[in-house]
């Protein structure tokens, strides 16, 4: 009897071990079936057409909804959901067309081309109905936004044409408070990210970072894209960063590029090539990394795609 029972439980043993093998082997296969850089998805923004071409500026995501501009207005869309229409959050013909916005518990924070001449608009997206309202900076508003966690970053300078730049982070209670300030030759602030308390920004060709330990922070390269093989400098357009590995768009290209600032010599990958040649300057603009995949829009095109990363 005991015979019996020992071969019966050595039966059951090897049986349950094969079948977590092969649950471990199939959850692997899954797992591995997305590669990085594999084209998921094309989120298609058509259904918000203008009567004359107008190109998104800025879009952001936050708890699963793609917020982005287009011409005067701001829309969000489910991104959990297939071919669905945009839902209208706010139609402001007061502002010269939407340049930057982002959100934040709920809010959406928005500014216009104008930097210097607008205010900061933001709206309760618990009660959309009430529409927008102003912020008034506490100095002259420069025009970028940027989350830092939950709290919102913009860039200020002490007079409209002061070289110093000063980032505040916004605060509702009491006065912004001043978290940063640069000097330099250089004008453009773009494609601001966060990591921990290091800014990652471009300017020009120039991928450019602002320690906030330091007790003096100033911006520094820390990586600068090659020229393009016909001679043109390719400005970065649109960059995200996620765990070291850069995501960058350039103008007089139509690719997408990634770079691991571990192993800056090596030569960037191409993640994607757009191929639409009805574009007259085909690539891609704004980029943002989130929850595993990036999210570029296609210049000239109502369509942002979707890679693993």
């Amino acid at each position: 009897m005991k015979k019996i029972s020992l071969s019966l439980f050595v039966s059951l043993f090897l049986f349950l071990s094969c079948y977590n093998n092969d649950t471990i082997v199939t959850e692997a296969n899954q797992h591995t079936e997305i590669r990085k850089g594999t084209l998921i998805k094309t989120v298609n923004l058509a259904t918000v057409g203008s009567e004359f071409d107008y190109e998104i500026e800025d879009f952001d995501i936050e708890d699963g909804y793609l917020y982005f501009d287009y011409k005067f207005r701001i829309y969000r869309l489910d991104l959990s959901l297939e071919s669905v229409t945009p839902e209208l959050i706010i139609d402001d013909t007061n502002h010269a067309g939407i340049s930057a916005l982002a959100v934040i518990n709920n809010t959406l924070y928005y500014q216009s081309f104008w930097g210097s001449l607008s205010k900061i608009m933001q709206v309760n997206l618990n009660n959309i109905s009430d529409g927008s309202h102003e912020i008034n900076p506490t100095e002259v508003f420069r025009g970028e936004l940027v989350k830092k966690e939950n709290k919102l970053i913009y860039l200020s300078r002490p007079a409209s044409f002061s070289s110093i730049t000063n980032f505040y982070q916004l605060d509702a209670e009491v006065s912004d408070i001043k978290i940063s300030s640069d000097q330099a030759a250089y004008l453009d602030y773009n494609n601001l990210k966060f990591i921990r308390d290091a800014l990652y920004f471009t300017s020009g060709t120039d991928i450019r970072k602002i320690d906030l330990n330091n007790t003096n922070p100033q911006s520094s390269i820390v990586y600068t894209v090659p020229k393009l093989d016909h001679g043109e400098d390719g400005d970065i357009i649109g960059f995200d960063i996620q765990d070291n590995v850069i995501f960058y768009s350039r103008m007089s290209t139509n690719k997408l590029f990634s770079l691991n600032l571990n192993t800056p010599n090596l030569e960037p990958t191409v993640i994607q090539v757009n191929d639409n040649l009805k574009a007259d300057d085909a690539g891609y603009t704004e980029l943002i990394v989130k929850n595993g995949f990036l999210y570029a829009k296609k210049i000239d095109e109502e369509t942002i795609e979707v890679f693993k990363v």
